[in-house]
């Protein structure tokens, strides 16, 4: 294989997105350099090595499964590790579509390089880009820079969910657990214990994000869930208070009169035909 190959072309078979050029570089020592500007987006990624990247004045070091971004007429500077230099593949594209799938893929405010190092699914993707590109199919190649977005798109849309608002995770993961389990003898407890924190500071993420206690939301939940099957079901009372999770058929009783205002049987006659 040779050490470097550039494909390039002027066929356009979409005008939201298209390859202008790709290809790849076994990069040897060198020192660092400036890029002159380019008109189109220009997405790298390093199969092997490691190197630097300059941007905005910040110096990146990357390494086999990083990436970076270059957007037009934007200085530049990258170049490989003395020791390690590295191997890339890039593709240059521009289109209608290019900066709204940029920003769904995180590169905005600043971020021009990224990280996916998956059972190798950017490396193929790269490499069918060339390969296609090189058969003259356009419509191929684009298609493979489609699925490299998807993959990118999907990964920092997974990283930003772990930087969401923490007291928003445990809330969502309390309700999970409600609704998978309210059949059973649960607690406030045993749901922070679930979630391994502890049970004051769990109610308190719970109040802040839904307003109301995890132990009142787990008796509303589960008084919802019996309503259904006093109108839809010919279970008894008692089975079903077991099936909504309450200790004992009074108890039902007692907390749906408190808080529907009228006797699970009352509640079921509504909905039965004289």
């Amino acid at each position: 294989m040779d050490k470097v190959d550039i494909l390039k072309t002027n066929v356009r078979p979409s005008k939201e997105m298209f390859i202008y050029e790709c290809g790849y570089e076994y990069c040897a020592p060198t020192k660092p350099f400036e890029y002159i500007h380019i008109n189109y987006y220009l997405l790298h990624y390093i199969i092997d090595g490691e190197g630097y990247f300059i941007m905005d004045g910040v110096k990146h070091h990357l390494k086999k499964g990083d990436g970076f971004f270059i957007p037009p007429y934007k200085d530049n500077n990258y170049y490989p590790d003395s020791d390690n230099p590295w191997v890339y593949r890039w593709v240059g594209f521009n289109g209608t579509e290019c900066k709204k799938l940029l920003k769904m893929s995180g590169f905005y405010d600043g971020n021009y390089t990224f990280a996916y190092d998956f059972e190798n699914g950017l490396k193929d993707n790269f490499l069918n880009i060339y390969l296609s590109f090189k058969n003259g199919d356009y419509f191929s190649s684009l298609g493979f820079l489609y699925q490299v977005f998807g993959k990118l798109i999907k990964e920092y849309e997974n990283e930003s969910n772990k930087l969401s608002n923490p007291k928003e995770i445990y809330t969502d993961k309390a309700v999970e657990f409600i609704e998978e389990n309210y059949n059973k003898q649960i607690s406030v407890t045993e749901i922070s214990k679930s979630l391994n924190i502890d049970r004051s500071h769990f109610f308190k993420c719970f109040r802040d994000v839904m307003n109301i206690s995890p132990q009142q939301y787990l008796i509303n939940f589960r008084l919802s869930k019996s309503q259904d099957l006093l109108r839809k079901s010919s279970f008894s009372i008692s089975t079903i208070s077991s099936l909504v999770g309450f200790s004992s058929p009074e108890y039902y009783s007692k907390i749906f009169k408190k808080y529907i205002g009228i006797t699970p049987n009352e509640f079921r006659g509504k909905y039965t035909k004289k």
